[in-house]
């Protein structure tokens, strides 16, 4: 584990910055997409 310590900590801060990019942007959308369902009239599958 000596011989890995820079790439465990460069790996993790990676890890951890994508995190908390990624928590950040979800928390702070206040408005949510609205989904609406239509039904529309065409060939019917059997």
């Amino acid at each position: 584990m000596k011989k890995y310590w820079k790439f465990t900590a460069i790996i993790a801060v990676i890890v951890l910055s994508l995190g908390t990019f990624f928590v950040t942007s979800a928390t702070s959308a206040t408005e949510y997409p609205e989904f609406v369902i239509k039904t529309t009239s065409g060939m019917k599958v059997k």
